[in-house]
């Protein structure tokens, strides 16, 4: 295939390393590239396993705090195994360590925690989250399948002890972890008829950041007990929707 030197088609996902010196980014055109947070020069183009249609499109990717790896997914083997897959490669030198396989249906957000000990997905058509043990050859140490819709978001807070997944079916969930074992704490449906993504932890504070992919609105939560406590002026945007979130530092 033509190497161009940039994405062909839409970016669906951006993720960094904690101090923001390379940059990773997942397509539809089956590519994930990197690049130099300080240039913007393409270092990298990574091309995962692909087939014919959609399987290759990558609809998600994260970064380990210290750069050492990339996970990326989405539309990944699910045409020839009926099963999609996470793939962990190297970010020094592009190449495939990995497959985290069987998961029940695509791949649509990865977010690793700050220590770069979990990283966990969210998948399509209600198959919930999944988390991975980085420590222990990211194997699988959690799993909650009980969602009513798609999820697109999920994110760990700044002390790697909490957790917490958006859904189409309008509700935050928040998962801490517990003697080493993730556990559902709250469940907390938000305004009906609105569905939240984007999610982003205040780096200090005990507040949440949610957008929602059907509003203009951006609404801040309590992160433990998730119940929403005020939304900022956004009088004058009336059309399109803020799906992504985030604090300045």
């Amino acid at each position: 295939r033509p190497e161009t030197g940039r994405h062909t088609a839409s970016i669906n996902r951006i993720a960094t390393d904690a101090q923001s010196r390379w940059i990773a980014t997942a397509s539809n055109d089956k590519t994930l590239r990197l690049w130099d947070g300080e240039t913007g020069n393409l270092l990298r183009t990574m091309r995962p396993p692909i087939g014919l249609g959609h399987d290759g499109k990558l609809y998600a990717v994260a970064m380990d705090p210290d750069g050492d790896w990339i996970a990326a997914g989405g539309w990944t083997g699910w045409d020839w195994d009926g099963k999609a897959s996470i793939y962990i490669l190297d970010r020094a030198t592009g190449q495939l360590r990995q497959r985290l396989g069987d998961l029940e249906h695509r791949v649509i957000h990865l977010c690793v925690s700050k220590d770069g000990r979990w990283l966990a997905a969210t998948l399509k058509h209600g198959q919930g989250v999944r988390v991975y043990d980085v420590q222990q050859n990211f194997s699988l140490v959690f799993e909650d399948s009980s969602y009513g819709d798609e999820s697109y978001g999920c994110v760990f807070s700044p002390d790697n002890k909490n957790m917490i997944t958006s859904c189409f079916d309008g509700y935050l969930r928040r998962y801490e972890l517990i003697h080493g074992v993730f556990q559902k704490q709250v469940q907390y449906l938000i305004q009906r008829g609105i569905k939240p993504s984007g999610l982003a932890f205040h780096p200090t504070e005990n507040l949440l950041g949610v957008g929602a992919v059907n509003s203009t609105k951006v609404a801040v939560h309590d992160a433990q007990t998730l119940e929403e406590l005020y939304r900022p002026d956004f009088i004058g945007i009336y059309r399109g929707n803020l799906t992504s979130v985030a604090w300045s530092f």
